[in-house]
């Protein structure tokens, strides 16, 4: 039983930190296309993504396609939920 606890302790880390890498960081992609304005991300996080593409020159995250935003729109619209209803679950033990 105490190895069925802890591979629900690391989904429920692996669920749990999801959440705000899809809401930070992924939904930067979409923000314009959802007139969200980018001074709603906190001003580390916007940095942090400048910093990641500067370093790797990803041209996902630079200028993303019209796949990668629907790709990501998925992500908040399903994913996302999945992933806190799966981290509730996970660490009540369900």
């Amino acid at each position: 039983m105490g190895l069925l606890r802890l591979m629900e302790m690391i989904f429920f880390l692996y669920f749990l930190i999801s959440v705000p890498i899809a809401i930070l960081f992924d939904s930067q992609a979409i923000a314009e296309d959802l007139n969200i304005s980018k001074s709603l991300y906190p001003e580390p996080v916007v940095e942090l993504g400048k910093q990641y593409v500067a370093q790797f020159k990803d041209p996902y995250f630079l200028n993303p396609p019209s796949w990668y935003k629907a790709l990501v729109f998925s992500e908040i619209l399903v994913q996302m939920p999945f992933c806190v209803v799966a981290s509730i679950a996970m660490l009540l033990g369900n």
